[in-house]
């Protein structure tokens, strides 16, 4: 039994390819490689690219070749600017062409990486030129600190995408777990510190396994909710100046298996204990209007003594009673179908 069929046995697929290209060929085709300084993007006159990029690459006999190439993967690829240096591989097979691979690190930069051999000034040599587009900002950010066996993607201006695990070993915010057996932790984030910080970065998204991490509320958690920080089990958490929600066509679901908590600085706002205060405040209205109609009955057949004549009469107000009993039976009614209408919220 496989891992990716129900069938005992694999699939097998033929490749339409020659025997040259999969493996079974006697010659072995050796790409060769070198190291390109990157002179410029190739563009449209909307400053939009695909990739292309014009190189500066030596030649043995110590000349320099330019060549326009793309990179060797049309899915993930990082776009050069110019005076970074790229490895390029020439493929041997279809008219030798060239492509890119990815750009020569120089320690924490990230920004802009300038180890170009050959350099690329501007028309009055005052300063290296940056491409058309691009803005050069070094030290608004720099690589990522990183522990052994975690996947990093990072871009240029601080985004980063770390791939991670718990280890008490070494202090990151995320060291702490109950389980503490390199629990899996993925975070996503946009920001400038080479550690992750919720606090100080500008948004980020964190999902868990099992892992302790401080998260820096503004308002005063809800009673019930204790020790938010020491959660054991998975979590994702989101946090920014702002999140919004939005949908184009349906609904926007919010499902708990416990509760819902809604906190702000002034109010804490506690799902079901709110409902379930509405739905007391509804049963005392009701009450009252009871009241309302007992205390009407009555007071339309008070009697009281007339001044020398001694018998007692039915009050002179009864039509102010009659308007105040209609009224009542209209708020009665309405909290009639105020009732329907709460008992819809309920869970069937």
């Amino acid at each position: 039994m496989s891992k990716f069929t129900d069938d005992d046995k694999l699939v097998r697929l033929k490749s339409s390819r020659s025997s040259q290209y999969t493996g079974g060929g006697k010659d072995h085709l050796i790409a060769e490689t070198a190291f390109g300084d990157v002179v410029k993007v190739i563009h449209d006159n909307n400053n939009r690219s695909i990739g292309d990029i014009n190189v500066n690459i030596k030649t043995k006999d110590h000349g320099v070749l330019n060549i326009t190439m793309g990179p060797l993967s049309p899915h993930t690829y990082t776009v050069p600017v110019p005076n970074e240096q790229v490895v390029c591989i020439k493929d041997p097979r279809f008219g030798k062409k060239w492509y890119y691979m990815g750009i020569t690190s120089n320690a924490a930069d990230i920004n802009i990486i300038p180890n170009a051999t050959s350099k690329t000034w501007k028309q009055d040599l005052s300063e290296l030129y940056p491409g058309e587009t691009f803005l050069p900002y070094p030290d608004q950010a720099r690589a990522v600190d990183t522990k052994e066996g975690d996947v990093i993607i990072q871009g240029r201006f601080g985004q980063s995408l770390r791939m991670s695990s718990t280890s008490d070993k070494a202090k990151f915010p995320w060291r702490n777990s109950s389980s503490k057996n390199q629990s899996p932790i993925t975070i996503l984030r946009t920001g400038w510190l080479p550690i992750e910080n919720m606090f100080y970065d500008a948004s980020s998204l964190w999902l868990t396994a099992d892992q302790h991490i401080p998260i820096p509320l503004r308002s005063p958690l809800h009673s019930d909710i204790t020790d938010l920080e020491r959660f054991d089990h998975g979590q994702c958490v989101l946090y920014s100046d702002r999140i919004v929600l939005g949908t184009r066509l349906d609904n926007i679901i919010i499902n708990s298996k416990k509760n819902i908590y809604i906190q702000t600085e002034k109010w804490n706002y506690d799902v079901d204990k709110i409902m379930q205060f509405n739905e007391q405040l509804l049963e005392k209205l009701k009450s009252i209007i009871d009241i309302v109609h007992s205390m009407n009955f009555a007071c339309q057949w008070q009697t009281f003594v007339i001044p020398g004549i001694g018998t007692t009469l039915q009050s002179t107000r009864i039509s102010d009673f009659g308007q105040y009993y209609g009224q009542a039976a209209t708020i009665q009614a309405e909290l009639n179908q105020l009732q329907t209408t709460f008992d819809e919220f309920k869970q069937k």
